[in-house]
């Protein structure tokens, strides 16, 4: 990679949706293509499938990089104005602190990560029995 281009989260997250959501059906597609079972309709149901569940995917993947990245701007934010607070008290300048947020002042992306979850907690399990290791 070169140093000057940068790589945001979405830009990331798109790369890692097209590996493992598209690049599995196109070759899905081209097994079917070769074996000319294209035109059954027993194929083109399962294509339809595969690619309605892929696009579910995208929706919920898109949709917790969006809350992934409002969480992780927010710390960063905050994290900013402790280092602004710390380095104006050591200079000598008005000493002020700033309070940690209370639960009332959290970011709303926190309390919507907060509600996944429930899914992701279900997608653990879900993997964690697939490749038959424990939970915990």
């Amino acid at each position: 990679m070169s140093r000057g281009r940068t790589y945001t989260l979405r830009n990331a997250a798109s790369i890692v949706f097209a590996l493992t959501a598209v690049i599995p059906l196109l070759l899905f597609t081209y097994t079917l293509y070769t074996l000319n079972q294209l035109g059954h309709s027993q194929a083109q149901m399962g294509l339809a499938t595969a690619l309605a569940c892929a696009l579910v995917g995208l929706f919920i993947f898109s949709n917790l990089m969006a809350r992934l990245s409002e969480v992780l701007r927010y710390l960063e934010e905050q994290q900013d104005a402790g280092g602004r607070a710390g380095a104006g008290a050591a200079a000598g300048s008005t000493a002020w602190a700033v309070a940690a947020p209370g639960p009332s002042a959290r970011h709303p992306a926190m309390t919507a990560t907060r509600s996944m979850m429930p899914v992701l907690m279900c997608a653990c399990c879900c993997w964690s029995a697939a490749s038959g290791r424990s939970p915990r």
